[in-house]
């Protein structure tokens, strides 16, 4: 079952943990609600030691585990944090004193029910959070095995001025960028429904 959204009174701890990074300055790659991307993180980040790996999710347990499992790495760090708190997540993001070059959403909740769309993790509440925080040129993915929520995400994204599509990714162990399209794109549809797809989308400034 989905997990709700924890409530606004749930505890968030950020602040200045980024001092905990071995090289505070390496541009950072976010994961938002990282419940399930622990695993993929701890192996991205004993990959690409040129950048940070910050997860950030609700679940204190979760994170004390994750945090325990990335000790050994000087480049990756599991905090808890609100990740449906977007004004106190924008603040958060801003203090990290290092660019953000890239964001991930690995296999958000679906909450189809129109009625539990301001449960869902991309909304433009969000975007309107990460926009001005993202360096110029910045990525923001969305993995899903679910096609509806790659339509849903691609909508929202689609709808804010600052970002622009990129294309639909494979998974990692399924091959590299399977589809590049233009500006016009906004409904992907992974060709294998059991597959896991991602979608990207990219930071540009542009006038409202």
């Amino acid at each position: 079952m989905a997990a709700s959204p924890p409530g606004p009174g749930a505890r968030v701890e950020l602040t200045r943990e980024i001092g905990a990074f071995a090289a505070a300055t390496l541009p950072v790659h976010v994961s938002l609600s990282c419940h399930l991307a622990v695993p993929r993180l701890l192996r991205f980040a004993s990959r690409r030691p040129d950048m940070n790996w910050l997860g950030l999710d609700s679940r204190g347990d979760l994170v004390s585990d994750a945090a325990t499992k990335a000790a050994a790495l000087p480049n990756c760090r599991f905090l808890r944090a609100n990740c449906w708190q977007h004004s106190l997540l924008s603040s958060q993001l801003a203090s990290l004193g290092a660019p953000v070059t890239a964001v991930s959403i690995w296999m958000p909740d679906e909450w189809p029910k129109a009625s539990h769309r301001q449960r869902r993790l991309v909304q433009p509440a969000l975007l309107e959070c990460l926009a001005p925080r993202l360096a110029e040129g910045a990525t923001v993915s969305v993995s899903s095995d679910r096609p509806a929520v790659l339509a849903a995400a691609a909508e929202v994204f689609g709808a804010h001025h600052s970002f622009r599509p990129r294309g639909l990714m494979c998974d990692e162990s399924a091959g590299a960028c399977r589809d590049e399209r233009g500006p016009e794109w906004s409904q992907p549809e992974p060709s294998d429904a059991d597959a896991v797809a991602t979608v990207v989308f990219v930071v540009e400034r542009r006038a409202q």
